[in-house]
């Protein structure tokens, strides 16, 4: 499962893109959520990444 947030509405798909690019054929769950602000103000994206192993 990956979650991603996003302080500027124009880096969801900048972001969704490079998602694409990493995990090609897994598609994993995905799920954007934009944000007023992150810890770090020179922060633009904050993902997150679950995965199972099995």
């Amino acid at each position: 499962m990956v979650r991603y947030y996003v302080v500027e509405q124009r880096h969801f798909d900048f972001v969704g893109q490079a998602i694409r690019e990493v995990f090609c054929k897994v598609r994993p769950a995905c799920t954007g959520v934009r944000v007023a602000g992150l810890v770090d103000p020179r922060m633009l994206v904050e993902i997150e990444i679950e995965a199972l192993r099995t």
